[in-house]
């Protein structure tokens, strides 16, 4: 039986942590949609939450962050560019591409040497992320399951809980950056929109 945990109670969202910090498999709210979470540095958690969604392993995946300090954990060669756009637009729908810290399995990156990283803006997630200093990876069980009971009755029996935090808000995924080489680029325009990013950057960003 998967358990249901209501994000407002403290005790709760806390208990929820220690799930993921144990290497369990929970589902919970993004901006967009409830995704099944596990703790990013832990390869068997992370397979578990690809074998639960039937996807294959591998598949790279944005991991969520509780504040922009766990930045350096996960990433090198972090461009002083991403501290602007970091102070601009984190908490929120940023995501930020760059070089994968060497301790960082490629399990997460889809093999390649690059990490997705942002901050989300829902606000029981991020106390959560913070409190355990948990990096995580929470690919979307579908646009249409924007509520606890939604992922509850697709993934009861298969996942160890359920965060409830009501229903999901935001419309639109996140811009994706990349920010690797010498000028930044748009991979995927969503709810930060290419021409704010030029205007605070005071450079054209092109969108790939």
């Amino acid at each position: 039986m998967t358990l249901r945990f209501n994000a407002d109670n403290p005790k709760e969202l806390r208990h929820v942590g220690r799930i993921l910090e144990l290497g369990g498999v929970v589902a919970l709210p993004t901006d967009i949609a409830y995704g099944v979470a596990a703790d990013a540095s832990n390869v068997e958690a992370v397979k578990h939450a690809y074998a639960v969604l039937e996807r294959s392993v591998g598949e790279p995946s944005i991991i969520h962050l509780g504040h922009a300090r766990q930045l350096k954990d996960w990433a090198v060669d972090i461009p002083k560019v991403a501290e602007t756009l970091v102070d601009e637009h984190w908490p929120g729908a940023l995501t930020l591409l760059l070089h994968r810290h060497p301790h960082v399995s490629p399990l997460v990156t889809g093999g390649g040497h690059s990490i997705a990283l942002r901050v989300p803006a829902q606000e029981q997630l991020r106390e959560l992320l913070s409190k355990f200093n948990l990096g995580i990876i929470a690919p979307s069980i579908g646009d249409s399951y924007c509520t606890a009971q939604d992922a509850h009755g697709l993934l009861d029996g298969k996942i160890d809980g359920v965060l409830d935090s009501g229903e999901c808000s935001a419309s639109a995924k996140s811009t994706i950056i990349d920010l690797r080489g010498k000028q930044p680029v748009i991979t995927r325009e969503g709810s930060v929109p290419a021409a704010s990013l030029a205007e605070l950057l005071g450079t054209d960003i092109p969108v790939v």
